[in-house]
């Protein structure tokens, strides 16, 4: 599972390591630990988590001998429909506001915001998986379409088949979206009363 905790370890232990190198450049230094104080004032700015959804489908089939509970506990990010007929409580208002804002971390190198807005009385988590899902597929496709050095096709890689990292608008790294699903999402409130989605992703 990779959380906005994960990312800012992750950037720690960069810094870490060029810390102890003997040949460590100056503002290499003084970038990286820019970038980690960046981070860390997004993360601290989204409040604290006052609430969390979880994502869990019935098992059917083979997946029965997977999971002895009979629940897997995700959802598809890459192929949501697919999960919808068996997710539990698919329908059920599960987020009570109508203004809200998701932030997509992983697998980004620059993080990003979307703005959700609904008239109703709040989001389902049918609806939140949907919405969710289309704004990955739309962030690859733009990484795809911004990056100078692109996706090596799977059948062409070597070694290792994680994807390799691109260059485009969001720099995505390690995972394809077939690798990607929704585990749960934590709901953030901050000083101001702004609803901030993080999520948690399986890969």
């Amino acid at each position: 599972m990779k959380t906005l905790v994960t990312l800012l370890l992750l950037a720690i232990i960069v810094i870490a390591c060029n810390n102890n190198t003997t040949n460590e450049h100056p503002i290499t230094s003084n970038i990286e630990q820019e970038k980690l104080d960046q981070l860390t004032a997004l993360y601290d700015s989204l409040g604290p988590v006052i609430d969390e959804i979880a994502f869990r489908q019935k098992a059917s089939g083979e997946d029965l001998k997977i999971f002895d509970d009979g629940i897997i506990p995700w959802i598809s990010l890459e192929n949501p429909q697919s999960g919808l007929a068996g997710l539990i409580d698919a329908d059920k208002i599960v987020l009570p506001y109508s203004s809200i804002r998701i932030l997509i971390d992983y697998p980004l190198n620059k993080p990003v915001f979307f703005e959700l807005s609904s008239k109703s009385e709040g989001y389902s988590r049918k609806e939140l998986i949907l919405v969710i899902s289309n704004k990955y597929h739309e962030i690859y496709q733009t990484e795809e379409k911004t990056a100078a050095q692109k996706t090596i096709p799977l059948d062409e890689r070597k070694g290792l088949v994680n994807r390799n990292q691109t260059d485009g608008e969001y720099g995505i790294w390690g995972h394809d979206l077939s690798d990607l699903d929704l585990s749960f999402v934590e709901i953030h409130k901050n000083a101001k009363g702004v609803i901030t989605l993080t999520l948690g992703i399986e890969s």
